[in-house]
């Protein structure tokens, strides 16, 4: 057989097929030819008895396994990629990938329940969701998903700011987040999000109402906060209508919330209830809220 190693988890395999061409063995699938898209990883067999890749070429010799001939490689191939190569997944790639939008413009979002737009805030361009004039009560949650994205695992990063619109709702608190694995509209989503007015109360008990976590539709923060108190909210320093920077870590089943730089996470969170899902990323607020957002940046792990 023919071995590469390609990365340091991914290893490649090759037979010779009955009309003496190499066929590539990646996780017990059958590939003819590699070319791993976005790295520099591509791995071919030819008749010629050489294993090529795009480092070095490697003469191969013939030998016997249970009476068939093969050809064995004079040394092991050791190819040098950018990233993990995960073929078992449809041939999509583990390659880290990151996009970032501006949100300098509302193209690429789509606006679900909420008025948008583009506004100078605080020395930043920023997307500005508004409720609308004639808001339907029944919906409490103004989105603006990312068209395109389809997020599993990885980062999220953003700055936010909200002011609540408390002649609207006198509770109201500036709520303003993240979604992530968004699916049906944002009817299905991870949420993590901020309570501006908590972050430097005077009272004790808000300030550890800081931060939340939610899961729509199923498990809203009210239910969480009865069922496990505590648990899924906590205190972080933060300032009413002041850019906040947010960064949302996501593994798995895990997730974990950093604020303002903050070298260790202010919420952890250790069973989304969406399970390990995907799907896309988005702007939240509460409905009477003024939420603007600068800066996102989505980086896909997986």
């Amino acid at each position: 057989m023919c071995f590469g190693a390609c990365g340091p988890r991914l290893v490649l395999k090759a037979r010779l097929a009955e009309d003496d061409s190499c066929v590539a063995i990646v996780d017990g699938k059958s590939i003819a030819k590699l070319r791993a898209a976005g790295s520099r990883c591509s791995l071919a067999f030819r008749k010629t008895g050489t294993c090529e890749t795009t480092k070095e070429t490697t003469r191969l010799r013939r030998y016997s396994v249970r009476g068939e001939t093969m050809r064995k490689p004079a040394l092991q191939i050791a190819v040098i990629v950018s990233s993990l190569i995960a073929l078992g997944a449809g041939g999509q790639g583990s390659t880290p990938s990151t996009k970032v939008l501006k949100l300098d413009s509302t193209s690429g979002l789509e606006i679900i329940h909420s008025k948008a737009e583009i506004v100078d805030y605080r020395g930043k361009r920023a997307l500005h969701l508004a409720p609308q004039k004639d808001h339907d009560p029944d919906r409490q949650s103004m989105i603006a998903l990312v068209t395109g994205t389809d997020f599993k695992d990885g980062t999220i990063e953003a700055e936010v700011a909200g002011l609540p619109i408390t002649e609207m709702d006198p509770t109201a608190r500036g709520f303003v987040g993240l979604l992530f694995r968004a699916q049906d509209h944002g009817n299905r989503a991870e949420n993590i999000y901020l309570r501006p007015t908590n972050g430097r109360a005077d009272d004790q008990l808000r300030r550890n109402h800081s931060v939340q976590y939610e899961s729509a539709p199923d498990f809203p923060w009210h239910r969480l906060r009865k069922e496990s108190p505590g648990v899924y909210e906590s205190y972080a320093d933060m300032e009413t209508g002041a850019w906040t920077k947010i960064r949302i870590e996501v593994q798995g089943t895990n997730a974990r919330l950093y604020v303002n730089g903050a070298a260790q996470p202010c919420l952890i969170v250790n069973d989304l209830k969406l399970g390990e899902s995907r799907g896309q990323v988005g702007l939240w607020a509460f409905v009477a809220t003024d939420a603007y957002f600068s800066d996102l940046r989505i980086t896909r792990t997986n």
